[in-house]
């Protein structure tokens, strides 16, 4: 259990400046569909139909991801907001 107690102890120190996999994903779109995709992540659209299109465009990412990205709950969180955390 020290283990765990010196590894939970690291994280709270640590700051990320690391990317989600959406946030990875934002990052390699050209702007225009940049624009495009962070448009539909703010809509009212379906996270399950943005997923669908992402994976007949062949973009391998987890529907669950991106709720989690849509939500502010990943680690880039305020990252196009406010520059990495």
């Amino acid at each position: 259990m020290t283990e765990l107690r010196d590894i939970f102890a690291k994280m709270a120190d640590e700051e990320s400046n690391e990317l989600c996999p959406v946030g990875r994903l934002l990052a390699s779109f050209a702007a225009e569909t940049k624009a495009a995709f962070e448009s539909v992540m703010i809509s009212p659209a379906s996270t399950r139909d943005i997923h669908s299109e992402l994976a007949k465009a062949g973009y391998k990412i987890g529907r669950d991801t991106l709720g989690t990205h849509r939500n502010n709950w990943c680690r880039c969180k305020g990252y196009y907001n406010d520059g990495p955390k």
